[in-house]
């Protein structure tokens, strides 16, 4: 899952719970692009939208 085609820049931003992130966001209202999904590069992400319809990525970066 990822936002296509990918935006001329992006926000990000870190949780070290995202799947508790990704609960308090649906309660939040706020819009979800993408499912959490486990990314080849270890981490794990979804991407919302901020008001003006802007995606944000959600990470979680996995310890190995």
């Amino acid at each position: 899952n990822t936002i296509q085609p990918m935006p001329s820049h992006l926000m990000s931003v870190e949780t070290d719970h995202i799947e508790e992130a990704a609960a308090w966001l649906k309660s939040q209202n706020v819009p979800i692009l993408t499912a959490i999904t486990h990314k080849d590069w270890g981490g794990i992400d979804l991407y919302i939208t901020d008001p003006d319809g802007n995606p944000i990525q959600v990470v979680q970066y996995v310890q190995a």
